[in-house]
This record gives C-alpha cells, sequence and structure tokens, in this order.
C-alpha cells in the first residue's frame, strides 16, 4: 500500500512538471506574440510620428517661407516632476525645434559659401605658390650645377667602356672554391 501511495504521488509530480511546463511555454509564447504585436505597433507609430513631421516641414517650407530645424537633447527630469523609472530614461533624448525664415538661411547659406569658395581659392593659389617655388629652386640647382655636368663632358674620358671591351675569361669548370676569374686577358680585335 506504502508502494503504490508513493508511486502515485512521483506519478503525479511528474505530470504536474510536464504540465507546468507547457503551461509555462504556452504562456511565453503568447506573451512573445503580444509583445512583437506591441513592438510593430510602436514601430509604425514611430514611423506615421516620423512621415507628419517630415510633410509638416515640407509643408513649412513651400507654403510659409519657414525651416524648422531640431536638436537631440537628454530628456532631464523637471523640478515638479521626476521619473518613475529613472534607470530607464537615462538614455532617452527629446527634440528641440526652431524655426527660421527661410530668406536668413539662404542668406547664412550664401555666406557660408562664398567663405568656402574663398578658402577653396587661397589653397589653389597657395598650391600654385608651392609649385613655382619648387620650379625656381630646382631652376637654381641646375644652374649650379650646369658648370660641372660641362667640364664633364668637355673633358675627354679616356676610360674603358663596356661596348668596346671584350674580355677572356678563365673557365669556370668544377672550381667550387673561388668563384671569381683570377686573371682577364683583354682580347684584340
Amino acid at each position: 500500500m506504502k508502494r503504490n501511495i508513493c508511486e502515485t504521488l512521483s506519478r503525479r509530480s511528474a505530470e504536474n512538471h510536464i504540465l507546468t511546463y507547457r503551461h509555462n511555454k504556452r504562456e511565453d509564447e503568447i506573451l512573445e506574440e503580444k509583445f512583437s504585436l506591441y513592438q510593430r505597433q510602436l514601430h509604425l507609430i514611430d514611423h506615421n510620428i516620423h512621415m507628419a513631421q517630415r510633410r509638416f516641414e515640407q509643408h513649412a517650407k513651400n507654403d510659409l517661407g519657414l525651416v524648422i530645424s531640431y536638436k537631440r537633447k537628454p530628456l532631464e527630469a523637471s523640478k515638479n516632476h521626476s521619473f518613475y523609472y529613472t534607470s530607464t530614461n537615462k538614455n532617452w533624448t527629446t527634440k528641440e525645434y526652431s524655426v527660421q525664415p527661410l530668406r536668413d538661411i539662404l542668406q547664412h547659406k550664401n555666406l557660408y559659401e562664398h567663405a568656402f569658395e574663398r578658402r577653396s581659392r587661397q589653397y589653389l593659389d597657395e598650391l600654385k605658390q608651392k609649385n613655382r617655388l619648387q620650379k625656381l629652386r630646382k631652376e637654381h640647382f641646375m644652374s649650379k650645377t650646369e658648370s660641372f655636368i660641362r667640364d664633364d663632358q668637355q673633358r675627354h674620358n679616356d676610360w674603358p667602356r663596356s661596348d668596346h671591351a671584350r674580355v677572356r675569361l678563365p673557365s669556370s669548370h668544377h672550381s667550387k672554391s673561388n668563384h671569381l676569374p683570377k686573371i682577364c686577358f683583354p682580347i684584340e680585335i
């Protein structure tokens, strides 16, 4: 009798473990499905907000002549309101919008482009100046060394040249100890 009670208790315990595992697994699947739906809806909302902001910016620029720009700033708790979960909000940012007339932006852009063109012209002028100085240094060096070259060309060079020299070398069969010829005999033509 005791043995049957132990067997039935262990069997029921195993069945309970299996049932609990199945139940938890099914709950996890349902939660994951709901969470993915929730994430998808959040992404859709973010996309709709972004597109609405873009449309509003285009409308303000084309119809009203205003340029809307923004900077991202870290989200900070105010004096009146503090965050419930401070750790989750530390990396969140908020957008700080600024509106300016289009003509001011274009004027600033034209000033920037003018400064950029002026700087690029200065850079080109500096490159031309460096190139000219390099050519002058080269000409100065060539004029200094021209006298040496002229003296060398005017003087008769009586050294033997390779195109007129014929040399008879001794045979090099089985000479492992010395690879260089000992005596060279010129051949008379």
